[in-house]
């Protein structure tokens, strides 16, 4: 319940509901697409524009995460995720956090699909996320060009997005992301058929 009643104040009513009905559908039948790419980081930097008046974006400790009222942020296995070396940027506005994006290194795990292993030099971005009540004012764009700056140049970075998330991927696309693969998953009544295609994924990726 206490899950639910966050993802009410932070997600809006009719996602949460969403996410409680495909829920109760996955235990008889999913089907999902996550789609996987690839960027080069050079020797860019990125202009982080003011998209929104009184919007700053700092990265933040583990000590500083537990004293934040975000409980959206602590829904995520945050403590682990820092202690394996991830960074995280949170966005304020008007020094009220208001969304955030991840940093790891080493791998990262894919809720619902599997573990992303990573070598030297080599990053994950996300999990992302903006309150539902100021999406689509560029506070993600944002993030996203204040988390990159913070990358070392010639670095190669990995993400994942799920088929049906257009904006995620059209922000990720403005960077230069490209799609290498997918991994699709058919749940029939508990029964498992998984679908890889592209070479960095079959290698790279360990199914759940």
């Amino acid at each position: 319940m206490k899950k639910i009643l966050i993802y009410l104040s932070s997600d809006g009513w009719k996602n949460t509901i969403t996410l409680i009905i495909k829920s109760i559908i996955k235990r008889l039948y999913y089907q999902t697409t996550t789609n996987f790419y690839i960027w080069e980081k050079k020797n860019e930097m990125f202009e982080n524009h003011q998209v929104i008046n009184n919007l700053s974006i700092k990265e933040i400790r583990l000590d500083e995460i537990e004293s934040l009222d975000f409980p959206r942020l602590k829904l995520l296995t945050y403590k682990k995720w820092m202690n394996d070396g991830g960074h995280v940027y949170v966005s304020f506005l008007n020094e009220k956090p208001v969304g955030f994006a991840w940093t790891h290194l080493n791998s990262y795990h894919i809720h619902g699909v599997g573990t992303f292993k990573l070598y030297k030099n080599e990053y994950w971005s996300g999990p992302t996320f903006v309150l539902n009540s100021l999406r689509g004012l560029g506070i993600n764009k944002a993030q996203l060009a204040f988390q990159f700056n913070h990358l070392p140049n010639n670095s190669i970075v990995f993400t994942s997005i799920n088929e049906n998330n257009a904006p995620s991927i059209r922000s990720y696309a403005k960077y230069g992301y490209k799609l290498i693969g997918f991994h699709k998953i058919n749940i029939l009544f508990g029964k498992r058929k998984h679908q890889i295609e592209g070479d960095i994924i079959k290698e790279r990726l360990l199914l759940s």
